[in-house]
């Protein structure tokens, strides 16, 4: 597959090649294509904390009451934030 890209997309793709981080620009274009695909799915996760605040009724740090939610919010806020799950 060809594709063109402007100046300024090429500038962009070099900025990122010149931090090392990437060894081709199909590596900068492939990343940029999985955070695409992570953006796609942020709102069914975002229901799933939803859920889990409503279920509660308690809208700032979970309380401690029941421990079932308190474990369901703390596996999704680690899975939120790509950590791994607590052994816990």
């Amino acid at each position: 597959m060809n594709i063109l890209l402007t100046s300024e997309q090429v500038q962009r793709i070099q900025q990122q090649l010149d931090t090392g981080r990437y060894a081709s620009a199909a590596e900068v274009i492939d990343e940029a294509l999985k955070l695409l695909e992570t953006n796609k799915n942020q709102p069914r996760r975002g229901k799933k904390m939803l859920a889990v605040f409503e279920k509660t009724g308690f809208m700032g740090s979970l309380p401690d009451s029941d421990p079932h939610l308190s474990s369901d919010y703390k596996a999704i806020v680690r899975t939120e934030m790509g950590l791994p799950r607590d052994s816990r």
